[in-house]
């Protein structure tokens, strides 16, 4: 007497009972049933032929084999009986009769993606609804192809959880970051504005030295959020250019006071009128005749590249030119600082041609503007005063130095408890000499010359205007 195996709601084509098939999703089953399918044990069930009768037994399945509302563990199945695996899992019958089809060794549910691999596989033995049957080789193809894709989708799921993590803890990193950011730009601000004019010189030097220690530790923030940091400074788009030009020159312990900014803006505005990218276009065309030259001198002296710009301010590349007061050539070197790096400028020299005069040829005025520069940097240990020096000389440089050794200490008894702990965690870590002879702590004790605070400005907006235009 011949039996099969139907599933009760038709999706399963008949399978032949033949000795004993087995029923899980393990790959030995006859029955296979994908490894998504949580109710399905392993080896949930078998049904074996004894004497002409079909018996059904559960193998210790997790969910059980039941029969209508009764869990069974081993007992004989009467035609058109029906039984599941698990209480709501898979329904089968047991039908009379030879299945119509061949003979399958194994099914397999198909989701969208398997069904597309088994149609190019072709050679389907037998296929109802949503399940297919191969046989034995096919079974194992399919099935290490389903289970290396799971596995590719396991990996996936780590991956991108592992990412997400890590997305989110940048993310948090980082608001703590700006957080602390806006709190200390908040700070700067409120120091800045207490500055007042005509403030006594005691007080605006308690002030300042606030303001430099606040600036200190948003340099300190700096390191950690990259140009993000002086974005979060200053509001006008042309402050964050005119910041990042002036760290070129060598220093990053500063945000730019309101003045600097003002000067450096009216400057850059009058470069970039029709009348001034015409000179500044010319100065760049000339530029290029020069820009080795003085690049090879600068690097070899260990100065900053971009003070190639404090000659292009001061001449315009133009290596004849001459200033009323009686400055000339390229660096617009005055006759007697000349003769202090061998350049012998004849006393007579405004009668002369400029061929006669050593300062108009670019190869020894370059040697002479870069060697006093290097003596500059030497002396005063900051780009920006060397570079105030430069324009003022150093005698009135120096006068406004010696003002601040009279100025008295930062009174303790005039700083709050709060205000104190700020100060301290900052400034404890630069010496306040260091601050005193700092071209920022000059600038915002208005101790420099008028032109000399016009000055430094002037050379960072040339270096921004040109760089926008092409130079």
């Amino acid at each position: 007497m011949a039996f099969s195996l139907e599933s009760s709601d038709g999706s399963q084509a008949p399978i032949p009972i033949d000795g004993m098939i087995g029923l899980g999703r393990a790959v030995d089953n006859q029955v296979r049933f994908p490894e998504s399918d949580a109710i399905v044990s392993n080896h949930h069930a078998s049904l074996y032929l004894k004497e002409g009768r079909v018996f059904l037994k559960d193998l210790s399945s997790a969910n059980g084999t039941w029969i209508g509302e009764a869990r069974v563990t081993e007992t004989e199945l009467r035609e058109g009986q029906e039984f599941s695996l698990g209480r709501k899992g898979p329904r089968f019958r047991l039908a009379h009769g030879k299945a119509s089809r061949p003979q399958p060794l194994g099914t397999i549910q198909l989701g969208d993606a398997t069904a597309e691999y088994v149609r190019s596989l072709g050679s389907v033995q037998g296929t109802l609804g949503g399940w297919t049957s191969f046989d034995a080789a096919r079974q194992k193809k399919i099935l290490f192809w389903f289970q290396r894709r799971n596995r590719k989708q396991k990996r996936l799921t780590v991956v991108l959880g592992i990412f997400l993590a890590l997305f989110a803890g940048l993310s948090l990193w980082l608001f703590l970051q700006v957080r602390d950011l806006r709190a200390q730009v908040a700070l700067h601000k409120t120091l800045v504005d207490q500055l007042v004019p005509g403030m006594d010189i005691a007080k605006r030097h308690e002030t300042v030295l606030r303001i430099r220690a606040a600036e200190m530790e948003l340099a300190g923030m700096r390191s950690k959020l990259k140009d993000y940091a002086v974005k979060g400074i200053y509001s006008n788009p042309l402050a964050v250019k005119l910041h990042l030009a002036a760290e070129t020159f060598g220093e990053k312990g500063f945000v730019l006071p309101d003045a600097f900014v003002e000067a450096a803006t009216r400057h850059y505005q009058d470069l970039m009128s029709a009348y001034g990218k015409r000179k500044l276009a010319e100065a760049l065309a000339r530029k290029h005749g020069y820009q080795d030259l003085i690049l090879k001198q600068l690097v070899a002296a260990h100065l900053p590249p971009a003070l190639i710009y404090l000659a292009m301010h001061e001449s315009r590349f133009d290596a004849k030119i001459t200033s009323p007061r009686g400055a000339r050539g390229l660096w617009q070197l005055m006759p007697g600082l000349a003769g202090e790096f061998d350049l012998a400028v004849p006393e007579n020299w405004r009668g002369l041609p400029p061929a006669a005069d050593p300062r108009c040829r670019p190869s020894d005025a370059t040697k002479a503007g870069v060697g006093y520069l290097t003596k500059l940097f030497a002396q005063y240990h900051d780009p920006f005063l060397a570079m105030a020096a430069y324009n003022s000389g150093e005698p009135q440089l120096n006068s406004a130095l010696r003002r601040l050794k009279a100025a008295p200490e930062l009174p303790g008894d005039t700083v709050s408890v709060d205000e104190a702990a700020i100060v301290d965690a900052a400034v404890s870590r630069v010496p306040d000499a260091r601050l005193r002879s700092d071209y920022w702590y000059l600038q915002r004790m208005n101790l420099l010359p008028e032109e000399t605070m016009q000055y430094v400005p002037k050379i960072v907006a040339t270096m921004v205007a040109a760089e926008e235009i092409g130079g």
